[in-house]
């Protein structure tokens, strides 16, 4: 694992699977909110590969945004297919992001796995989106 395991940093808070790669094994994403970060396990013959872990953070360059304290940035987690059929992305939630008004972040799978390059964060006064942020809302918020 990237980092020494921490007191209450709510490592697996979130989880999900999807095959970010598109080599026909499923990735796994663990939130670890209190420390800001997802860590992705890559997809192996059996179970989870020992190499190819990453972890990603709002810090992390290409990301839109940068850590805040109570973010709660990798709280929620989805795979999901929003550009390309053949490689899952992967969308983390902020529920606490800007006086908990919520954010969710796209970063999108590609030959290579997840990469940053055109991820996108999205709140409620991004544009097309209903609403307008405001404090408390948790826009974004995945149970």
């Amino acid at each position: 694992m990237p980092s020494d395991p921490a007191t209450d940093d709510q490592f697996g808070v979130a989880l999900a699977s999807g095959d970010a790669n598109g080599d026909g094994r499923s990735e796994l994403a663990i939130g670890v909110a209190r420390r800001q970060t997802v860590v992705v396990l890559t997809g192996a013959t059996s179970g989870f590969g020992s190499t190819g872990i990453s972890a990603w953070s709002q810090d992390a360059a290409g990301i839109p945004d940068s850590t805040e304290s109570g973010d709660k940035w990798g709280s929620g987690l989805r795979f999901g297919h929003y550009r390309n059929a053949t490689y899952a992305d992967l969308v983390m939630a902020a529920q606490g992001e800007n006086s908990a008004a919520g954010a969710v972040t796209l970063i999108y799978g590609s030959a290579t796995g997840l990469t940053a390059a055109g991820s996108t964060m999205i709140t409620q006064d991004t544009g097309g989106v209903p609403d307008t942020a405001q404090a408390g809302d948790r826009f974004g918020y995945l149970r």
